[in-house]
């Protein structure tokens, strides 16, 4: 999704926001690798660069102590994950990593770099497709 003029503006301070938290300046500022496991846990990211405009909203309210806690993305199971590559296999005519990735993204939103960062809400709706697709293709044998 293309950002406006406006939205880049945007997210550039609410970053900048982050940064000058509370929180982030007391704790996270020396403590570098629990904030990159902060931000893997609850967003899927490694940085706050890679946050959508109101993740970053929320995120700079919990540092700044106006939000008790995160709320945390679940992200795919291992279990969904071995499922819709069964069917990925089954069905795709282009099987790769690439192309599930871009397949994901569709019911995702966003791009995420590697299968295991989407969300288990995104791996729900990609099976139930997969699972259609697959019957559609049954019925016309």
């Amino acid at each position: 999704m293309k950002l406006s003029k406006a939205q880049k503006e945007l997210k550039k301070s609410l970053v900048v926001a982050v940064h000058l938290s509370q929180r982030y300046k007391n704790y996270y500022k020396d403590n570098k690798d629990e904030y990159r496991e902060l931000l893997q846990k609850h967003f899927g990211v490694k940085s706050s660069k890679d946050l959508s405009i109101s993740e970053l909203i929320e995120l700079k309210e919990y540092l700044n102590f106006k939000r008790e806690s995160l709320s945390t993305k679940e992200l795919i199971t291992k279990p969904q994950l071995k499922l819709i590559r069964e069917l990925w296999e089954k069905k795709a005519r282009d099987k790769s990593e690439r192309a599930l990735i871009w397949f994901l993204k569709k019911f995702e939103g966003e791009l995420k770099i590697k299968l295991e960062f989407f969300s288990k809400r995104a791996a729900t709706k990609a099976i139930i497709a997969l699972r259609k697709m697959r019957d559609i293709d049954d019925n016309n044998l």
